[in-house]
This record gives C-alpha cells, sequence and structure tokens, in this order.
C-alpha cells in the first residue's frame, strides 16, 4: 500500500505460565551484563506522519495515553527522551520496559549533520 506504517504487538506473559514469576533482569541496573539486552524501533515515520506530534515525548505521551485506554496500563519509561549522536544523525532517544521488563529503545531522528563525524568504535 506503500504506507511506511508497521505494526508490532508485544505481550504480556501471564503469571500463571512463567515459573515462579521470573520476568527480564533490569538492564538499566545491571548494564554489564553481556548478550542481547534490548531492541530499538525508529519512530521517526510515525511522528512525521501525525501533526499532532512534534517530538518523542509527543509520541510517548500519546501511546500512553491509548495504552491506558485500552488496556488500563501506563507505559513504564526507563530513560525519559534525550538527544544523542549517532555517526551524522542527531536522534531523539528513550528507553521504555515491556511489560516483562525487557528493554525497548525509541528513536526519533531529527536531523542528519553535513560534516564526517569518526566513530568512536
Amino acid at each position: 500500500s506503500g504506507s511506511a506504517a508497521c505494526r508490532l504487538e508485544l505481550i504480556e506473559v501471564p503469571p500463571f505460565l512463567l515459573p515462579d514469576n521470573a520476568r527480564a533482569v533490569n538492564l538499566m541496573q545491571r548494564q554489564e551484563l553481556l548478550g542481547q539486552n534490548h531492541f530499538a524501533m525508529d519512530v521517526t515515520q510515525s511522528i512525521a506522519q501525525d501533526a499532532s506530534l512534534s517530538n518523542l515525548q509527543d509520541y510517548i505521551a500519546s501511546i500512553n495515553r491509548k495504552s491506558i485506554e485500552t488496556f488500563g496500563k501506563a507505559l513504564r519509561i526507563a530513560l525519559q527522551p534525550q538527544q544523542q549522536m549517532i555517526g551524522n544523525g542527531v536522534f531523539e532517544l528513550a528507553f521504555l520496559f515491556d511489560a516483562d521488563g525487557s528493554l525497548i529503545e525509541l528513536l526519533n531522528k531529527q536531523s542528519e549533520l553535513e560534516q564526517t563525524i569518526a566513530s568512536g568504535w
């Protein structure tokens, strides 16, 4: 259809299916742990397509309202939106916890710098 929209569903595993109410380790507090610790979603197009949204904070507030209306649950913010350079790009990023405590990173690209930025890796 040519739309940039996508749908991603995150499900909460019911407590009766989990051994001893197991949840993900809080990786904001245990950053020394190795391995896959989060996934990232670029929501730049979603923000750009909604005239009522101007930044990542607006986007998070919007999906929080929908979550409360639909599920009766508020989003759990691990890190409020902040600006960060990634390569030549200037991004807003924030981290949320999913229902099981795993981290979700949201990215909103604000601009691209013309000068070359040396990688810190």
